[in-house]
């Protein structure tokens, strides 16, 4: 269990062992899986936009990019196949260049290369899925 928890966590996943035996025996289904792809995406979100829209001096623009990264994060979730042999942060750069290309034309290159690169970053740092 512990080689399980430590891959969960080198592949930026948050995980724990659970003493409800109850959960040990269910195993999520499809559906539940994209959900919970779509709360990490918008906690990850949350956490990055915000700051990286102060930085940049956009404050009006927070909410919208927020909506449009967490989207674009999902949608890099779901689409992205990550096998337990798939080398380290795969994931890291398919999504953070996916939000690179999301907000390119609201940011321009330069700001989308950075805001994707930030993306890149928070996934890499391997942080739970609470927000700061």
């Amino acid at each position: 269990m512990a080689a399980v928890i430590a891959r969960l966590y080198e592949l930026g996943f948050a995980a724990e062992r659970t003493t409800d035996s109850a959960a040990e025996r269910q195993w999520y289904r499809r559906d539940d899986v994209g959900e919970l792809s779509r709360e990490e995406a918008a906690v990850i979100a949350q956490r990055v936009v915000p700051a990286f829209a102060r930085a940049n001096d956009l404050p009006d623009r927070a909410d919208t990019l927020t909506d449009l990264v967490a989207m674009t994060l999902h949608r890099c979730f779901v689409t992205n196949v990550v096998h337990a042999d798939s080398p380290l942060g795969t994931l890291h750069g398919e999504c953070g260049r996916a939000v690179e290309e999301a907000t390119r034309a609201q940011l321009g290159a330069a700001r989308a290369s950075e805001l994707g690169k930030a993306i890149e970053a928070d996934l890499a740092a391997g942080r739970s899925s609470k927000p700061d």
